[in-house]
């Protein structure tokens, strides 16, 4: 099993660091299960899980307000970073 490093930052703040380890099913078994409904491409994103500490896991609960950037980083891949808005 590789170990792959898995990040994820609130504006800029480190909010999540661990690895692969972590997850409950091997990332393997995550593809092919998502593969056996769907079609997958290259460059296809799968999300699993939120992890320990995002939220529930702090003291004080800090809520995703409009305007904030999420981003995630996987090993050393680019950085994928989005930008919350609210909706009309």
């Amino acid at each position: 099993m590789y170990l792959i490093g898995l990040r994820s930052r609130m504006s800029g703040e480190l909010r999540w660091d661990s690895n692969t380890s972590d997850l409950i099913f091997f990332v393997a078994q995550i593809i092919s299960s998502s593969g056996q409904y769907m079609t997958l491409d290259q460059g296809d994103i799968t999300i699993t899980r939120t992890h320990e500490g995002v939220m529930f896991g702090l003291e004080e609960k800090v809520w995703l307000p409009p305007g904030v950037e999420i981003t995630a980083e996987v090993g050393n891949l680019e950085r994928v970073t989005n930008r919350l808005i609210k909706e009309d």
